[in-house]
C-alpha cells in the first residue's frame, strides 16, 4: 500500500535516555540526620552504661565495706555481751555471798568440826548396831553381789568367807548406797530436780576437784550454799528428815517434797535388797523392824548432807580403793592391839570425812583436814582406820599411799603437787569424852529397854569370834523380848522408814 507513509521508530540514545531521566536525588537530609541521631544516641547509651557500671562498682564497694562494718559491729556486740555477762554473773556472785553473809549473820548455827564428827559417827555408829544385829550368810555363792557396791569394787569374793569380814562387808555394802543415793552431790538429796541443779553448778564452775566436783572458790561454794539452802528452806527440814506428815498444800511446793522423799524411799529399798541379798530367810516380824532402824540410818544420812552441804566450807566423803598400799603413819587399826599390820586394802568398810577451807569462808584447796577416817581391811589383818590425814588423788574418791618419816606427817596430793601438815588434834579432852560418855550412859538408864539393848550389843563386840550355837540363840531370844516390850515414851509400833520424828536424831 503505497499511498500509506511508514511510522519512523527511532531510538532514542542512551545519553539521550540519561538526559531525558530524572537524574537520582542525593541521601536526604532526613537520613543523613537520623545517622547522626543514632550515633549521637549510640555514644550517650555506652556513657550511661560506663556511667552505671561506675556506679554499680562503687555501690559493690561500698556493700563490702558495709558487710565488713556489720561483721566488726557483730564481734564487737559480742565483746559486749560477754562483758555484760560477766558483769551480771559477777553482781549474781556477790549477791549470793551478800545472802550467804547475811543468813550467817542472822544467827546460823556454825558447826565445829567436832561436830561434823560428832554427826558422822552417829550415823555410823547406827549402820555398826545393825551390822552387829544381823549375821549375815556365810554362803559363798552370794559373794558375786559385792561387786555391784563402790567401796566392794575389786573386792575377790572369798573375803567372805570369814565370819569377822562379814560384818565389815555388810558395812560397807549400806555406805555404798548412802554415798550413791545422798552424797555423790550437794543437791542429791533433792531427787530430780537436784540433778539439772548439780549439772548447772558443774557447768558453771567446772570438774577440777574431787569426785568430779568443781575446784573449791569462793563463787562456786556461794552457788552451792545459796543453793542447796534455798531448796531446803522450799522442802523443810522435816521432809528432809523423813517425815512425810509435812507436806505442803502448794502443788509445786509438794512435787519438790515427793522428790526428796522419793529419793529417801529408793534408798531404804535399796538397803532392804541388800539386807535380803546377803541376808536370805528374814521373818516379816524382823524386816519390819529393820525397816524401822533403815529408816533412821537414812534420816541421819540426810541430815548430815544437809549439814554438810549449807557450810561454806566444802566437806565431802573420801575412800581408799582395794590394792592400794598400806602403811601404819597413814593407817591405823580398829584393833588396839594391832600396833604395825603392813599390805595392802583388801576392802573398805566405811569413807572418811575431808574439810577443804574453814569455816570463816576460806575454800583453797591448800587448807584441808581430815576429821574422820576411813576404816579399811587390810590383807592378813582385821580392819584399820586411816588417822586424820591422807593422801587424795585427784581422780575420785581416792585414799593413796604415803611415805611418811619417824614424825608423822601427813600430806594430801591435790594436782600433782603434795603437802605436808602435822594431823590436827581433837578439842575434846579425855575427861570431858568421858563425861559426855557416863551422860549417854545415865541418860540411856532412863530407858530400860535401850540400855539393855546397848549393853547386848557391847557383849556382842566382846564376844571372840561372835556368837555361835547356844549362845547365838539365846542372844536372838532376849532380842525377841526386847522387841514384844514399849519404851515408856513410845507405844506405838515403829515408824515407817517416811515417819521418822526429827526429835529421835
Amino acid at each position: 500500500m503505497r499511498g500509506r507513509p511508514k511510522r519512523r521508530v527511532v531510538i532514542p540514545r542512551e545519553d539521550s535516555r540519561k538526559a531525558q531521566s530524572p537524574s537520582p536525588e542525593p541521601a536526604s537530609e532526613s537520613f543523613i540526620h537520623s545517622d547522626e541521631t543514632y550515633r549521637g544516641d549510640r555514644f550517650s547509651i555506652q556513657t550511661e552504661i560506663q556511667e552505671l557500671q561506675t556506679q554499680n562498682q562503687l555501690l559493690e564497694n561500698e556493700f563490702e565495706r558495709a558487710k565488713t562494718q556489720i561483721q566488726v559491729l557483730k564481734e564487737q556486740c559480742q565483746i559486749v555481751q560477754k562483758q555484760n555477762k560477766q558483769l551480771t554473773d559477777a553482781h549474781e556472785v556477790a549477791q549470793l555471798q551478800r545472802s550467804c553473809a547475811v543468813q550467817d549473820q542472822a544467827g546460823q548455827e556454825k558447826w565445829t568440826d567436832e561436830q561434823f564428827i560428832g554427826y558422822f559417827h552417829d550415823l555410823s555408829s547406827s549402820i555398826r548396831a545393825l551390822s552387829r544385829v544381823l549375821s549375815p550368810s556365810p554362803a559363798h555363792e552370794r559373794a558375786h553381789f559385792l561387786a555391784a557396791y563402790d567401796l566392794l569394787r575389786g573386792v575377790p569374793q572369798e573375803t567372805w568367807s570369814p565370819r569377822p569380814n562379814r560384818k565389815y562387808l555388810f558395812q560397807a555394802a549400806i555406805w555404798s548406797l548412802i554415798m550413791r543415793w545422798v552424797f555423790t552431790s550437794p543437791l542429791s538429796i533433792f531427787g530430780e530436780y537436784g540433778c539439772p541443779l548439780s549439772k548447772s553448778w558443774i557447768t558453771l564452775y567446772g570438774q577440777g576437784h574431787i569426785g568430779g566436783w568443781p575446784t573449791p572458790t569462793l563463787s562456786s561454794e556461794a552457788w552451792r550454799v545459796n543453793t542447796v539452802g534455798q531448796m531446803a528452806q522450799r522442802i523443810g527440814l522435816p521432809i528432809l528428815l523423813g517425815d512425810c506428815r509435812a507436806l505442803h498444800k502448794d502443788q509445786a511446793t509438794r512435787h519438790m517434797q515427793l522428790s526428796t522423799m522419793d529419793v529417801q524411799w529408793r534408798l531404804c529399798e535399796a538397803i532392804a535388797v541388800t539386807i535380803h541379798t546377803l541376808i536370805p530367810g528374814l521373818d516379816s516380824e524382823l524386816t519390819m523392824r529393820l525397816r524401822a532402824s533403815t529408816g533412821l540410818i537414812v534420816a541421819k544420812a540426810f541430815k548430815l548432807a544437809y549439814r554438810m552441804f549449807t557450810r561454806s566450807c566444802r566437806l565431802q566423803l573420801v575412800y581408799p580403793q582395794a590394792g592400794d598400799a598400806f602403811s601404819v603413819p597413814v593407817m591405823l587399826s580398829v584393833d588396839e592391839t594391832c600396833q604395825a599390820p603392813s599390805g595392802k586394802v583388801k576392802f573398805v568398810a566405811s569413807p572418811g570425812l575431808i574439810k577443804w577451807g574453814d569455816s570463816e569462808g576460806s575454800t583453797s584447796v591448800d587448807e584441808y583436814s581430815l576429821l574422820v577416817a576411813p576404816m579399811v581391811n587390810v590383807d592378813g589383818e582385821g580392819p584399820e582406820v586411816l588417822p586424820p590425814a591422807q593422801s587424795i588423788s585427784d581422780k575420785g574418791q581416792m585414799v593413796e599411799d604415803v611415805e611418811c618419816e619417824q614424825t608423822v606427817l601427813q600430806s594430801i596430793e591435790v594436782d600433782g603437787e603434795t603437802t605436808e601438815f602435822l594431823p590436827p588434834t581433837s578439842s575434846i579432852s579425855n575427861n570431858q569424852q568421858a563425861s559426855e560418855d557416863l551422860d549417854s550412859e545415865q541418860e540411856s538408864r532412863k530407858f530400860p529397854i535401850i540400855y539393855v539393848d546397848n549393853k547386848l550389843n557391847e557383849l556382842l563386840d566382846l564376844a571372840p569370834g561372835g556368837l555361835d550355837g547356844e549362845e547365838q540363840k539365846i542372844f536372838e531370844y532376849i532380842k525377841e523380848l526386847l522387841s514384844h516390850c514399849q519404851c515408856p515414851d513410845n507405844d506405838s509400833q515403829p515408824p515407817d522408814s517416811h515417819t521418822i520424828d526429827p526429835t529421835l536424831i
